[in-house]
């Protein structure tokens, strides 16, 4: 499985409690397409655009996927130049969360698609 990492803004996210169910929908940035964005195996609020613009970091979303299967992935090889993490986002997808645990700023959730 792998842990993608998804910062954000959204006041809302520090409010939740296991259980709790909300949905993340794609936003205006489309560097690389539309979809709500994720970072691959460690958060990286520093690439969201929600974090930059608001200056506030309220939470991390923090997602195990079992196949790439739906998402779109940046190629590792020019990553790798970069030395960034992979970026994966829903491909015009919202995705549903529903809340798992939470420690700390990390919200651990189970999610899907909602096309």
């Amino acid at each position: 499985m792998t842990s993608l990492f998804h910062a954000s803004s959204w006041g809302h996210l520090t409010t939740l409690a296991e259980g709790d169910e909300f949905t993340l929908n794609p936003g205006p940035q489309s560097a690389e397409g539309s979809g709500v964005y994720f970072s691959e195996g460690s958060e990286r609020a520093s690439a969201s655009d929600s974090v930059y613009e608001s200056g506030r970091h309220a939470a991390t979303i923090v997602l195990e996927a079992e196949c790439a299967t739906g998402w779109w992935r940046s190629k590792r090889s020019a990553l790798k130049k970069k030395n960034r993490t992979r970026t994966w986002h829903s491909s015009c997808k919202a995705v549903k969360c529903q809340v798992l645990e939470i420690k700390g700023h990390l919200v651990y959730c189970q999610w899907s698609f909602v096309s």
